[in-house]
This record gives C-alpha cells, structure tokens and sequence, in this order.
C-alpha cells in the first residue's frame, strides 16, 4: 500500500472527529473542550474588546459639568450610550454569536447510572448548560445592552444569567448590573433589595464591593437623601484602588459636603483633589471651590482678593464666569447679598460659550429674589435660566415648572398695572394728560437720538473695561452705563423677553419675520414685518394718539378697565396661593383690590377667597370678619351661602343634575322628531334654571326645535337672544350660522 493510502484514512478519521467535536448538539469531553477553547479566545475575546473600547470611548469623550452634581459613573452620563453604542452593537453582536455556536445544553453521552451517581456526578449531569464561557457571555450582553441604554435587553440578559446560572461565580456580578439597571428604570426599592441580599451573601467576591456601594450611592442620590450617599461613597473611597477613581469620587463628596453645608469636610475633600493632581479642569473647579467653603478662621478679604486677581488675569479668560460665580458665592456666604447678585450677573455676562454656567448663575439669582419675595425679578432670571439650562439638569422639572408659575403670575401683574395706568391718566385733566404725553414722547425722541449716538461710536471704544474690572451701582447690581448693549446683561434680559412677547420662538433663518415667506421669496418685494396693531394706520409712539386710543374715556370704558384689573389681580392671587405658595401675599393682593376699587365685580369672590385664606392661617378672627361682610354685601349670591349653608353645595350639585336629566328628555324628543314636547320642556327648563349655565343649552334647542315646526321668526328671536345673552359661550358660533341660513333663505325655516 502506497504511502498516501495509509495517510488518507488517517486524516478522514480526524476530519469526522473535528467536525464531530464542532458540532453542539452532543455533549462530550470532545465537544465541550473545542466550544470552551473557541468560546473564550475567539468570540468572548473579541465581545470583550469591543466592550472595552466602547467603556474607553465613553471616558474620552466625557466632559465634566461642574456646574452640576457629576454622576457616579461616566457611563451613566445622558450623551454615554450614543458614544458608546456602536462599540456595544458589536459586543451584543459576538455574544449572541457565541450563544448561537458554543452552547451545549445537551446532556452528557456517558451512560451514567442514576442511582449509582455521584454527587459530583449528579451535580455535573443537571448542569443547564456545558460551555463554561456562557454565563459570562449573558453576563457581558447585558452589560453591553445597559451601556447602550437599552435596558430592557439588559435586564432580560442579566435576569437569565442569575436565574439559570445561579451556582456559577458570575451570578453574583450580574446581580450587581441588575440592580443597576433597576436603578436606571426608577425602581429604587428593587434594586436596593438585590444589592441588599448581594451584600449579604458572604460568597460574594470582594472586588464588587466598591461598586455595591457606588451603587448604594446612585439610589440615595436619586432619593435625594444625600447624608446617605455621603455614607456610601466614603465606603467605596476606602475600597478604591485606581487614582483617577479615587479623585472623582472625592470631588463628588465635595460637592455634597457643601450642599448640605458642611464646609468643613468640603473643604477637605477638595483639597484631597487637588493633591492628586488629575486632569485641569477638576483641579481648577477644586481650587474655585475651595474660596467658596471658607470657615471662620479663614481670611474672607483674603481670599475675595485672591479671586479677583484670577478673573483679571488674561490667561484665566475662558474661566472668568466660574471665578465670578465664585466670588458671588462667597458674597452670599458672607450675608453680602446685593454683592452677591452683582456678581452673579456678571458670571452670566462672561459665559460666553458655556451655557451650562450662565444657567447655573442665573438661577442662584433668581433663587435670591425668590427667597425674598421678589417675584418680578425672580421671574425674569428664571425665564433667562431656563433659555440656557439643558434638559439633562438634575432639577430641570422644578425650576421649568416654577419659570412657569413665575411668568403666569408676571403676565397678571403686567396687566392689572397696566388697567391701574390707564384709569389714572383717564382721571387727568386734559391738560395734565397733555403735558404728561408730551413728556413721554420727549423722552422717546431723546432715547432714540442718544441710540443713534452710541451706534455711531467705534467698537472697540464700548470694549474697554471687559477684563475683570467690576463696576457697582448703590444697589449692589452692576451698573452698564456706556457699555455696549451686549454687554448689558439687564438690557438683554428685558430685549429677551420683549423679543419673545413679540414675535415668539423663531428660527434663525431668511425673512425670520414673516410667516408666509413665499411672499417675499417669489415677489421680490421688501421685507414686510408684523407690527403690533395700532387704532388708525399711520399712528407711532410719537404721536399723542397712540397714548390716548386706549384709555378709558367713557363710564362704560372705565367699568370695563376695572373689571380687567379686578380678573388680573384676583388671577395673581390665586396663583401665589396655589402656584407658588405665599398666602401672605395672596391675602395682600385681594385686600389691595378691594380697597383701591370696591365695587369691583369680582368682590364677593375675593371675599369668599380672603375667608378661605385666613382660615388655613388659622387666623379665625379674620376669617370671620370677611364671612360678615360678605354676608351683608351679597347675602344672595353663592358665595355667601356656601358659608353658610353646609348642604348648599350639595343640593346646587342636585339641582344640576335635575336640570341635565331635562335637557336629556328635550334632546330625546327632538331626536323622536317630537319637537313641540321639546320646545315645551325647553321653556319650562329656561324658566327653572335660568340661573344656571345649561339655561343657553335650554335655548339653543328650543330655537331648533321652533325651526322644525317651521316659526322662523321665533327660532330667529331665541337665537338673536342667546348671542346677546351668552356672548362668550360655545354655542354662539352654531347659532351665527343659523341665523345666517335664516337671513338668506328668507322665510325658508328648518334644518
């Protein structure tokens, strides 16, 4: 036999014995040691690499915000998972390819004999799986899948990978990622259970522990209860073993200590920082922080000069609006709070491109003028906040919601004080109103001439000053005279917000002032903008005209002025009680309307609120005071018999209810095309319930039904009667167009 007769058979028979152990459908010392080898240096290798790479990419593409507090992890950050995301597909991809080829949950061929098992044997024979490398690999896809951000793939993969593998040393880190991903979809009370019954088994490697309780740490900060996570990161400094961790842990205890005003342990922790030398920008945060954290033995004048060397410092130019942010700090600390607000102004002014501060400097002033009650400016700097603060900031929900309430209450204030204006010029003499025209229009004239004035001077002559040299008014607040108007943080504030009242949100784009841009893009004309309304076309803020066309002349006019003064007030009161909280300045609010007007027709109202009021102060005495006079003033009106009535509220709630079961029986009968039954039961209706808002619905069918019957002059006189009657209800549109059906059909009546 030749020699290449005896080496064929040979390499048949390993051939068959290769693709034999390929295979995963039969369990053998073969099988299982080829898919273990290829498991772990092919497929999980390169799973691994690209987990790695994407946790790598994500450290180098983070960027601190210290304005807020830093997460935990870096992975963890809002932009993390875009970052990392192609790296984790990959990883995802490998393990469910290792899955697919490598598993082997077909029991082993060997012919064991159940009853003469070991407990080796047996505990081997009732594995759920055969390729060692699987675990981990459920274990690395979820991780993969919970840096990527899709948490639901992760808890699945991490779920399975604890319940299925529960003998095998992996369990115990993928419990630790499950309570992550617990943590990340809200569920605080799952995820402290696991980590609770994690620390507890002794069996647990000892390498999770700094992470357990990072981990501890996330939840207490989510729960805000931030002595608690104070607690948990000192643990997992004690536990840490790399130098960058150590720093990042101990900057985010600094943070902490300060907020919960312990200056001292601060003070310390952004020492330690700067001790361990990691990257500038924390290194430099630690420093500013440092002026912030003062004690008492420190020298304040010392170290407000040290700062102010800093911001004049041309090299330190892309950071004077943190070191003003410091300084401003460091005023308030000190009970220096116009100070304080001077210069929070100017870390504003100075943050160029970072918007994150400008917000940050923003909303302490705003939190200031909110404390003292100062709800206009409050207001505005909320407003400046939330044009800048990016939704990922922690507390982005309350300081939107308050901006909010803020503003609603701004718009009501505006417009009392408008009304107020206009009633007490109406109340001038006509020379006195004239003079004082004149007056307003000199100051408009001269306003626009020193504009013209300033805009021809130089640039670079509104620039001087720009480098760290801080002007003050009397007031604490800065004062901008002769800067150029992007300089001027106020006058920003105030063009803002005029900008916005005016022409809304618009994009910076080509004939941003039109809304129909085609216009102007196929006609070639001019720009066309859209001017506020004025009376008469020609009329500028030049003219008397435009002071006079509003003001309330007239009896009726000056009603109509009080009655819009008296909603807006009472409107700003309700908001300060509900939206706000301050009942004080409720209570000031309506007892100022009442007494500058008190034949307002909201004063029963305000009456029946002030009792409200005075009562959840526990001020009884009050309390009944208003209840007196609201009972004398307006003994009939509802008001006043809610108060004293304790079933009133209850039997008007059974009397709706009676007048709603009428208007169902008149809608059933003219469904039934019984329409003299429905018009009887209309009036009857109208007549029983005139005092109620279902008496227009009362009306409105029974014109339909008169329609149907064919008197057209009725059906036009009840319909005449509801638009007069009801200007303001929903069912006037319906009936303007019947009553322009009837108009052009003449005596044509019906449907």
């Amino acid at each position: 036999m030749s020699l290449y007769g005896k080496i064929l058979p040979c390499l048949c028979a390993a051939a068959v014995c290769v693709m034999s152990a390929c295979s995963n459908t039969k369990n053998t010392a073969a099988t299982r040691s080829f898919h273990n080898v290829t498991s772990r240096y092919n497929v999980v290798f390169e799973a691994r690499e690209s987990y790695n790479a994407g946790v790598q990419a994500v450290e180098n593409g983070f960027v601190p915000d210290f304005t807020d507090l830093l997460p935990v992890y870096k992975y963890d950050y809002p932009g993390a998972s875009q970052v990392a995301s192609g790296y984790m597909d990959a990883c995802v991809e490998e393990c469910g390819k290792n899955i697919l080829k490598h598993s082997i949950t077909a029991k082993p061929l060997r012919n064991y004999s159940r009853s003469g098992m070991s407990d080796n044997d047996q505990a081997f024979y009732n594995k759920p799986e055969y390729c060692k490398w699987i675990d981990d690999t459920y274990l690395l896809m979820g991780k993969a899948n919970y840096v990527a951000g899709d948490l639901d793939r992760a808890e699945s993969s991490l779920q399975l990978c604890v319940t299925r593998f529960r003998n095998e040393p992996s369990k115990f880190e993928a419990q630790l990622w499950l309570a992550k991903t617990f943590w990340a979809q809200k569920n605080y009370t799952e995820a402290q259970e696991l980590l609770d019954k994690l620390q507890r088994d002794l069996r647990h490697p000892k390498r999770l522990d700094e992470d357990i309780q990072k981990s501890y740490a996330c939840i207490a900060l989510s729960k805000r209860n931030y002595p608690q996570a104070i607690q948990h990161l000192e643990n997992a400094l004690t536990l840490a073993r790399k130098k960058a961790d150590k720093a990042w842990i101990t900057y985010i205890l600094g943070d902490l200590n300060r907020m919960a005003g312990r200056y001292p342990e601060a003070r310390k922790c952004y020492e330690q920082v700067v001790k361990m030398k990691p990257e500038y920008s924390m290194v430099f945060n630690s420093k500013i922080n440092l002026a912030v954290v003062f004690t008492s033995g420190d020298d304040v004048d010392k170290i407000r000069e040290s700062l102010r060397k800093l911001a004049s410092d041309p090299k330190n130019a892309p950071f004077r609006d943190q070191i003003y942010y410091a300084l401003a700090e460091l005023e308030y600390r000190n009970g220096n709070i116009n100070q304080a607000l001077s210069n929070y102004r100017l870390s504003a002014q100075y943050s160029a491109d970072n918007n994150a501060q400008k917000a940050k400097s923003y909303l302490a002033a705003a939190d200031i003028y909110f404390s003292k009650n100062d709800y206009i400016n409050a207001g505005i700097f909320y407003d400046s906040t939330m044009q800048h603060l990016p939704d990922t900031y922690s507390d982005y929900q309350a300081v939107s919601a308050k901006s909010k309430n803020l503003s609603a209450l701004i718009s009501q204030i505006r417009e009392a004080e408008h009304q107020d204006s206009l009633q007490k010029v109406a109340r001038m003499s006509e020379q006195e109103r004239k003079r004082l025209i004149q007056a307003i229009i000199a100051d408009v004239v001269n306003k626009e001439e020193e504009a013209k004035l300033r805009e021809s001077q130089p640039y670079y002559q509104s620039r001087d000053n720009s480098y760290g040299v801080e002007y003050t008014g009397q007031d604490g607040n800065p004062n901008f005279s002769g800067k150029w108007y992007l300089y001027n943080v106020t006058a920003l504030n105030y063009g803002r917000t005029e900008f916005l009242k005016k022409w809304g949100t618009r994009k910076l784009e080509d004939n941003w002032r039109r809304k129909n841009k085609s216009i102007s893009a196929v006609s070639g004309e001019d720009e066309e903008t859209e001017e506020e309304p004025t009376a008469e076309a020609g009329i500028t803020n030049k003219m008397p005209e435009f002071y006079t066309r509003n003001l309330p002349l007239t009896d009726s006019a000056m009603k109509a002025s009080i009655a819009k003064e008296a909603e807006a007030w009472f409107a700003a009161s309700n908001i300060y009680e509900e939206r706000i909280g301050d009942i004080d300045k409720a209570i000031e609010t309506l007892l100022g309307i009442n007494e500058s007007h008190p034949d307002h027709p909201l004063m029963a109202q305000s009456l029946y609120q002030l009792v409200k009021l005075y009562q959840a102060k526990n001020q009884q005495q009050l309390a009944d005071y208003n209840k007196q006079k609201l009972s004398s003033m307006f003994p009939q009106s509802g008001y006043a018999r809610i108060l004293n009535d304790p079933n009133y509220m209850k039997n008007v709630a059974a009397r709706k209810q009676l007048a709603s079961d009428m208007y169902n029986q008149a809608v059933e009968a003219f469904a039934q095309k019984n329409y003299r039954s429905c018009m009887e039961i209309c009036r009857n209706g109208q007549q029983e319930y005139s005092d109620l808002d279902i008496a227009q619905n009362f009306i409105y069918m029974e014109a339909r039904a008169c329609g149907n019957l064919g008197y057209a002059d009725v059906m036009r006189q009840r319909l005449e009667y509801l638009v007069e009657k009801y200007p303001k209800s929903s069912l006037v549109e319906a009936a303007n167009r019947k009553l322009q059906v009837l108009k052009s059909a003449g005596d044509g009546v019906g449907e």
